[in-house]
């Protein structure tokens, strides 16, 4: 499905209305934008590097390159060792730490000892307006106690946060509980005309990371995030400094395990169309 047809084009921060990368970034850059094909990917590393200095030598000052299967992202990986890489999707990971073991420069890992299960409570924030998010929040509410929040008043009165707060104290004995900013387009929409895009957006993000923060310090030590601004807003406000990865929960989501914290604490971040419509309990169930 084209990104512009995908439920993507909807996004409440960078509505995504035009498929090609190309465009979009260049849009965005003083200087020309590359592309890689698919097929020069499929020939190989060197024919990658050949394309990258022909690109180069003609001004480009970015190069975005075509990837469908591993192999792709193998080879952009071992091209990544020589050559300057300043972002890529996620995925490129992948082909970049397969490329370090090969070359020697790093030792691959497994067999490592999963760390001690840490249970206690478990509380799930979802602030992801994606329709895969919606459709999660909806399928934990046949297991556990879901709160909706209305986003234009979470993002216009911070006793929300308070109220919140004291509804997850409430069900906290019945188990996981679920708190959501999310939200269908139409009613994003109608905020961000409000209060402004980003406004508003910030204004969600950082109530939600107090909730998370208030979550915590009432005894939460499972703590599921889903999307990726309140993520990160999340992260910031536990003051987060490093996690060590554990089991992959769904394609692209781990496990995380919180280093350098006390007590201890487990998590899980994901972006919001990752994950099946179980993903919560699935995460949850992850978790130790």
């Amino acid at each position: 499905m084209p990104l512009h047809e995908s439920p993507l084009k909807d996004h409440p921060l960078n509505p995504m209305r035009d498929s090609n990368l190309v465009r979009v970034l260049g849009r965005q850059s003083r200087s020309p934008v590359a592309l890689l094909p698919l097929a020069t990917v499929e020939a190989g590393p060197q024919a990658v590097r050949d394309a990258v200095g022909r690109h180069a030598a003609d001004g480009a000052g970015a190069i975005i390159a075509d990837a469908v299967l591993d192999r792709h992202l193998e080879t952009l990986g071992v091209v990544a060792l020589d050559q300057p890489v300043s972002t890529g999707a996620s995925g490129l990971g992948l082909g970049i730490a397969r490329a370090l073991v090969a070359a020697g420069r790093i030792t691959a890992g497994g067999g490592a000892q999963a760390p001690a299960p840490i249970g206690g409570p478990a509380a799930i924030l979802a602030g992801s307006c994606s329709q895969a998010t919606l459709g999660q929040i909806a399928a934990a509410e046949r297991s556990m106690p879901v709160l909706r929040l209305d986003p234009e008043a979470l993002a216009g009165d911070p006793g929300e946060i308070g109220r919140a707060l004291a509804w997850a104290g409430r069900h906290r004995a019945e188990g996981p509980v679920l708190i959501a900013s999310s939200a269908p387009p139409e009613q994003v929409a109608a905020v961000q005309q409000k209060l402004g895009r980003d406004a508003a957006g910030h204004a969600i993000e950082q109530a939600m990371a107090r909730i998370a923060l208030g979550l915590v310090e009432a005894g939460v030590r499972r703590l599921v995030v889903a999307g990726g601004e309140t993520s990160g807003a999340v992260v910031d406000a536990l003051a987060l400094p490093a996690f060590r990865i554990g089991a992959e929960i769904a394609p692209g989501v781990p496990v995380l395990y919180a280093v350098g914290r006390e007590p201890p604490m487990v998590l899980a971040l994901k972006s919001g169309n990752f994950g099946g419509p179980d993903f919560f309990t699935d995460a949850l169930g992850a978790m130790p």
